[in-house]
């Protein structure tokens, strides 16, 4: 998560999105541990999504933000509840790509834009609060489009 490199997010191959808080270990690196260090367990699982995936992004924009997207074409938005001190997902997902949800990145200037690509040859660009339908789809291929960035020198 930029800003706090000891939150990481991955994906497993059971459909689960794990938050992982890896602050002891990164610390560990520094200077020796006065005691041996134990596995780390996830702070928070989430196990909704449909499929496995492999899409995911954290937002530069607003701290505590999480994409995550599968191989059944559904996109999680997560937020950080800061009283809760977890991170709350959308109930319902966007999903209107027709297939696999391959790469997902928020914009670097705007806080609730972000950007998607998937195996049914398209990029879309969403308005998060939005979640019918995106703001643009193009079909960029004749085959998969595995991977998008945006510019991060124009706005």
């Amino acid at each position: 998560m930029p800003g706090h490199p000891e939150i990481v997010a991955t994906w497993s191959d059971t459909k689960s999105v794990f938050i992982w808080n890896l602050k002891e270990h990164i610390t560990s690196l520094d200077e020796p541990p006065t005691r041996r260090l134990g596995n780390v367990q996830p702070t928070q699982t989430f196990k909704g999504h449909a499929d496995e995936g492999f899409a995911l992004d954290w937002s530069r924009t607003k701290e505590g933000r999480l994409l995550t997207g599968d191989c059944s074409r559904f996109i999680y938005l997560w937020e950080f509840n800061a009283a809760a001190s977890q991170w709350a997902v959308t109930p319902s997902p966007y999903g209107a790509h027709a297939g696999s949800v391959e790469d997902l990145q928020w914009s670097p200037n705007e806080v609730e834009v972000f950007a998607s690509c998937s195996v049914d040859k398209t990029i879309k660009v969403w308005d998060a609060r939005m979640k019918e339908r995106p703001g643009l789809s193009v079909q960029a291929h004749n085959t998969d489009v595995n991977v998008i960035s945006w510019n991060r020198y124009a706005s």
